[in-house]
């Protein structure tokens, strides 16, 4: 694995399924990062593919879309074959993934699901009139008028 090695942060937006080729001798995942960079006071989210390959498959077995993580990886390059010789490809082989903020499917859901209340009061709140002022009650002459 020679070369130079390349670090990206982001979230982890897709993880896809195992894929086995060669009767078992290789194994891949692919998992998507998405990037946010800022650029001219402008935010853009770039998905980056990546892929876990053999024995580097067990850093990703418990990666969870929504985590954010920090991937170490080398650039892999090759001249295809058959019908596609004279056409060149990438890889970007992850060699470490480190998560960095964990956020299960509940967790996610769970702040949607508050989020979403949180939005449905304010504006059930914000349309109601606001109540009319009631007027004190009627003590009496006694002012300590109670009923023990």
């Amino acid at each position: 694995m020679a070369g130079t090695t390349y670090e990206l942060e982001g979230v982890c937006t897709h993880i896809g399924e195992e894929l086995v080729f060669s009767e078992g001798r290789f194994k891949k995942k692919e998992f998507v990062v998405t990037v946010t960079t800022n650029h001219n006071a402008k935010v853009y989210e770039d998905p980056v593919v990546l892929e876990a390959q053999n024995d580097g498959l067990y850093q990703i077995s418990s990666l969870a879309e929504g985590n954010k993580i920090k991937v170490l990886f080398v650039i892999q390059g090759r001249e295809g074959k058959d019908k596609f010789v004279g056409r060149y490809f990438n890889t970007l082989k992850a060699i470490k993934v480190d998560v960095l903020e964990a956020t299960t499917t509940q967790q996610r859901a769970a702040n949607t699901a508050q989020a979403d209340t949180k939005q449905a009061v304010a504006s059930y709140v914000s349309e109601q009139p606001a109540p009319a002022p009631q007027a004190a009650p009627n003590l009496g002459s006694d002012p300590d008028d109670l009923p023990f």
